[in-house]
């Protein structure tokens, strides 16, 4: 009979795989991020007051999802009317909210995402164009305030744009702190003490209706899934917590060993999927989970299939 194997709350887990041939070692390393030496030439420029993006030509790592995208003020859309006549608009949503759209009127747009703006926006106009067809897309997005605390380099407010996620405004408040700093191995110390003890996995994001989302940004490299990792909206306050209980993978049938955060419903599928899955020569039906016993005073050890 077999059972689903769900890691649990508080316990020190391991899973480890072994393959069907030789170990081998992935020694492949990557460099990510600005050179310290670019951002010490920098260091004389950087305001910590309030720390801004000077470019319009954001890094995105996907195309913006309009099923996740909120639109907001002084984002600017393009409404094309597919007509015998094509009508082209180039609006700029209003301080309130609101769309005004020539010979239509005005649309409120408030707190929707871009899908139902579209969604909206196209079933009014066709009340005045019942034949036509109608595009709605995001040509400029806006800037937004947005405030982080907790185990970042420096807790600040900063001016992003609205379609950079939680993570960049991570890297945003580590890197911008370069300055505090006297030299580049300090810098470099602290920054790597903050990646390591930094929570990635049980992130607040708090947005200024009140509500609230944890913020997963390992599931969010591992699935691509934006709900992971959102855009970031104005008024949002992000928290990064201590990271704290760890479960993790190894073992060489394994692609990558790993270590993560564990989080409340972590199965062991989860757990080989952050670890980028299994070669092909592992051995898969006689993986060994390990853990922490329920008297605490022990290590158990079960085999998984």
């Amino acid at each position: 009979m077999r059972r689903k194997h769900i890691v649990s709350r508080g316990l020190l887990v391991a899973l480890a795989i072994a393959s069907l041939v030789a170990p081998y070692v992935n020694a492949q390393s990557t460099k990510e991020g600005l050179s310290l030496q670019d951002l010490y030439r920098l260091k004389p420029d950087i305001k910590q007051e309030t720390p801004q993006l000077g470019s319009r030509l954001v890094p995105m790592d996907s195309p913006v999802d309009p099923g996740e995208y909120f639109v907001g003020p002084n984002d600017i859309l393009t409404i094309n009317i597919w007509t015998s006549s094509p009508v082209e608009h180039r609006l700029t949503i209003t301080p309130e909210g609101t769309l005004l759209i020539p010979s239509v009127g005005a649309v409120s747009v408030r707190d929707m995402t871009l899908k139902s703006v579209q969604e909206k926006v196209g079933a009014e106009i066709q009340k005045k164009y019942p034949s036509a067809s109608i595009s709605v897309s995001l040509t400029t997005p806006r800037q937004v305030v947005v405030q982080i605390a907790g185990n970042v380099l420096n807790e600040n407010k900063y001016d992003v744009y609205s379609i950079q996620r939680v993570d960049q405004l991570i890297a945003i408040a580590n890197n911008s702190a370069v300055a505090q700093f006297s030299t580049p191995e300090e810098f470099q110390r602290q920054l790597a003490y903050v990646s390591r003890s930094g929570s990635r996995r049980h992130i607040l994001l708090k947005h200024r209706d009140g509500s609230s989302q944890n913020v997963d940004i390992t599931k969010y490299w591992i699935t691509h899934k934006g709900t992971y990792n959102p855009y970031l909206r104005e008024g949002d306050v992000v928290y990064v917590p201590w990271s704290v209980l760890r479960i993790g993978i190894s073992g060489s049938g394994v692609t990558k060993a790993r270590t993560f955060e564990y989080v409340e419903g972590d199965s062991i599928l989860d757990l080989v999927s952050m670890g980028y899955g299994l070669t092909v020569t592992a051995d898969s039906a006689h993986a060994t989970l390990t853990r922490v016993s329920a008297d605490g005073t022990s290590m158990d050890s079960v085999t998984v299939d």
